[in-house]
């Protein structure tokens, strides 16, 4: 029992179900408490919450190889770049679906990692994985059907998410193929590059969205309604949160994600996670249930 357990954990399968069935579940949980409970500005949350994920981090990998060669290297900072992209699209869609419905339009990017990897990688299909990707499509297609919305509106929104899509592939591709994640051998290694790409991913959304909160607050004109401001950075009780969850949520999952994409590859890894929204959905039911959770922070979705 324990040697299967070993092996499935060293495989990478381990920690991708762990974040498929666990991780991004509640994360997505904890990230709508904050959301309604806290007042928090997705952006901001985000960003604090890999902040305090990289600390939490950095205090468990200690000093040692691979911190500084992973700051130096283009894939870390590309990561960055390609979540604040993610981020910024996703904020986009809500403008025309439901976070519960966007949780699962979401699944688009499973689709365009396999194809990516595919054309980019070389990495093989097999044509029950192709069926499957048809069968995923078709699903996405009906849910936008189901939307209602004007021809327009329809195809803003399947543009967006697209592109969401891609940025969200894109990001995950990085990670498989980081030279820094890929030489890490030892537990702390693997610790370590988690935290060097989650740190500056934070330190990227802070300055990329507090300086555009800064130009919201100078400008005589509303600018950018959708983006965060100066009050949204001072939200104490926020920080609080934000420090709990990264440390104690946010970490594991960062570090489970990066060491299974680098085994399993981006492709498996997108395919194994496009789960968790039924598997979010149980646990919002049951947690509501239970009275452990108001039923107001998950008042805001159309389950």
């Amino acid at each position: 029992m324990a040697g299967g357990v070993a092996r499935l954990l060293d495989s990478g399968w381990g920690q991708a179900l762990f974040v498929a069935l666990l991780g991004y579940p509640l994360w997505t949980i904890t990230s709508r408490v904050a959301l309604v409970v806290f007042g928090a500005h997705p952006i901001v949350y985000i960003s604090v919450t890999m902040l305090a994920t990289a600390i939490c981090l950095m205090l468990l990998a200690r000093p040692g190889l691979l911190g500084v060669a992973t700051l130096k290297r283009p894939e870390t900072w590309l990561y960055g770049i390609l979540i604040a992209v993610g981020g910024l699209l996703s904020i986009a869609c809500l403008e025309y679906v439901s976070a519960a419905e966007l949780s699962l339009l979401q699944c688009i990017s499973t689709v365009v990692v396999f194809i990516l990897s595919f054309f980019f990688l070389g990495q093989r299909v097999r044509v029950a994985e192709w069926l499957s990707l048809a069968c995923i499509s078709i699903g996405i297609a009906a849910l936008l059907s189901a939307t209602g919305l004007p021809s327009q509106a329809m195809i803003i929104l399947t543009v967006l998410l697209v592109a969401r899509g891609v940025a969200q592939a894109l990001q995950q591709i990085v990670t498989e193929v980081h030279k820094a994640n890929r030489a890490a051998q030892t537990f702390h290694q693997n610790i370590r590059v988690t935290a060097m790409v989650m740190g500056v991913t934070g330190m990227l959304f802070i300055i990329v969205f507090g300086s555009l909160a800064g130009l919201k607050a100078l400008s005589a004109e509303p600018l950018w309604p959708s983006l965060p401001t100066w009050q949204d950075f001072l939200n104490w009780p926020m920080f609080v949160y934000c420090a709990v969850v990264g440390c104690l949520l946010h970490a594991p999952v960062r570090y489970c994600e990066f060491y299974a994409t680098k085994k399993i590859s981006a492709k498996y890894f997108m395919a194994a996670v496009s789960v968790q929204p039924v598997f979010t959905m149980v646990y919002e039911r049951g947690l509501t249930a239970a009275q452990v959770v108001s039923a107001r922070a998950f008042g805001w979705l159309d389950y």
